[in-house]
């Protein structure tokens, strides 16, 4: 059997011995492309996999043929006959190495079609029950299948159901290392995907002094977005980025009906002594607002337009970019639990 194994650059020549040694396999190492190897072994998928930790992928090779558009159409068909049952989705993704006269998108649109013609199989690019590999090297192209990414998500739970609700008023950091700290909490907030983040100064603040925040902050939100699109086999939501003055922006959502506001503060009460009305609120709740200061805290006055303020950690003060990740952490595990998950 024929592999596509893929590991860290650098690592090839270790991958190579652990294959040879534990499997018997013979390795083909390409010197232009690192973290690449082409391997021929009487051995499953999981066994190869499993002959070294550091192999990330091993995509099993049905068939062979020549890198060219005409030749590889007929040979996917041929893969997809052999492994798609009737009416089951399927995505192609093509991998190509080397100088060709088209784009792996190409090959994607053109391989798919033509599955889907001969077959009548449904694409699916989002949920594909299976995936189609095409993987091209120079001249050469090998056509089979690889595990379907989302599969590891099936069964459990999923916290955005929650995170999708959330509103986070944050006060904006200024001064010595405020475009980092904003690429930090920008990344943080995609991360989570929390609905919003309002950028909410107590003052108006002079356009140098804040703008280094809102480009890192901006730069923290699309980066860890563009990640997101690439690597999550589902549809991801980008969070929406507002500025707000403080106290018009928590009278604003004062306002709004079925929504909730906390606070995180050593003043307030411990976790775990309010966690079931906490959550009993949160799981109410249209929308779950948290306010959270900067290089100051949040003036004190702003408890008592908060539902609750709360302690996550007593004697333990959160830098200003753990806020979102330490917040939101507590918040989901408490809801997993109230809601009886177990995964």
């Amino acid at each position: 059997m024929r592999y596509i194994v893929t590991t860290l650059r650098g690592l090839e020549s270790l991958v190579a011995e652990w294959l040879r040694e534990k499997i018997g396999a013979e390795v083909e190492l390409f010197e232009r492309y690192s973290g690449l190897l082409r391997v021929t072994a009487d051995a499953d998928q999981q066994t190869v996999l499993d002959a070294a930790y550091e192999i990330d992928r091993a995509v099993p090779i049905l068939a062979e043929c020549e890198a060219k558009i005409e030749s590889i159409l007929p040979a996917a068909v041929k893969v997809a006959r052999e492994i798609l049952q009737p009416q089951e989705s399927f995505a192609v993704r093509c991998e190509r190495r080397g100088e060709h006269p088209f784009t792996s998108q190409q090959v994607n649109e053109q391989v798919g079609a033509a599955i889907k013609s001969e077959l009548g199989n449904p694409v699916n690019l989002d949920y594909p029950d299976r995936v189609i590999r095409v993987e091209i090297i120079d001249d050469w192209c090998g056509i089979g299948y690889d595990f379907v990414r989302y599969h590891k998500y099936l069964g459990k739970w999923d916290a955005r159901e929650l995170l999708h609700k959330i509103c986070v008023i944050q006060m904006p950091y200024t001064g010595e290392g405020a475009r980092r700290m904003g690429v930090d909490i920008g990344r943080a907030a995609q991360a989570f995907e929390v609905r919003q983040y309002i950028v909410a100064p107590v003052q108006p603040v002079p356009l140098d002094e804040i703008l280094p925040f809102l480009e890192g902050l901006h730069e923290g939100v699309q980066s860890r977005y563009s990640v997101q699109k690439r690597a999550y086999p589902f549809p991801v939501r980008q969070t929406e980025v507002l500025v707000y003055e403080l106290f018009q922006a928590v009278r604003l959502k004062r306002g709004q009906p079925e929504t909730v506001l906390i606070h995180t503060d050593p003043l307030g009460k411990p976790f775990a002594q309010i966690q079931d009305e906490l959550m009993e609120a949160v799981e109410q709740a249209k929308e779950v607002v948290i306010l959270a200061g900067a290089r100051e805290g949040l003036p004190v006055g702003l408890m008592r337009a908060c539902d609750f303020v709360v302690d996550l950690m007593p004697k333990v003060t959160f830098a200003t970019e753990h806020v979102i990740p330490v917040t939101l952490s507590a918040l989901a595990n408490s809801w997993r639990e109230r809601k009886g998950e177990t995964l």
